[in-house]
């Protein structure tokens, strides 16, 4: 009997091990892209001070970081996973503020928002956007893209 607890014990210790391991790999492969994205934004927009990275999930994956110059003006820098794609730079004042693009989509009667669940930065096809995720009023999640510069309407879609 002490043979077959010892022997459970072992395969369990060998489990834990295997799945601590996976779970620091991937943290440390995550950690070292937001830290290249982050070098890349501070190049591209000459940023001295990140205020922030998001990360969204799209048909191409980005980092999207929030910074200021020396000059305290307010970047957004989008660094696409895929090397093919372009980095993406813009001035904070050259969009559309987070509250702009909520009220947009409050004011479009298509749309039946019963609760805002998160609003973020992305880009799809080298176009930064506002992603706005929302419930429906049919208890559906949705998600509602608006391009930054202008406000424009880029598309929905629920689930």
């Amino acid at each position: 009997m002490k043979k077959w607890i010892f022997i459970i014990f072992c395969i369990f210790l060998g489990v834990m091990v295997t799945v601590v391991n996976v779970y620091n790999t991937a943290v440390r492969s995550k950690d070292k892209g937001i830290i290249q994205a982050e070098e890349l934004a501070r190049k591209k927009a000459n940023l001295i001070n990140i205020a922030s990275t998001d990360y969204y999930h799209g048909m191409t994956a980005y980092h999207v970081i929030e910074g200021k110059d020396e000059n305290g003006t307010s970047w957004f820098v989008w660094v696409p996973n895929n090397k093919k794609q372009k980095v993406l730079v813009k001035r904070k004042s050259e969009g559309i503020t987070e509250q702009e693009a909520i009220q947009i989509l409050l004011n479009d009667r298509k749309r039946n928002v019963k609760r805002i669940e998160k609003v973020k930065l992305g880009a799809e096809k080298g176009v930064p956007l506002w992603e706005i995720t929302y419930i429906d009023e049919e208890s559906r999640y949705s998600y509602y893209y608006l391009n930054f510069i202008d406000g424009k309407y880029e598309g929905y879609y629920s689930i």
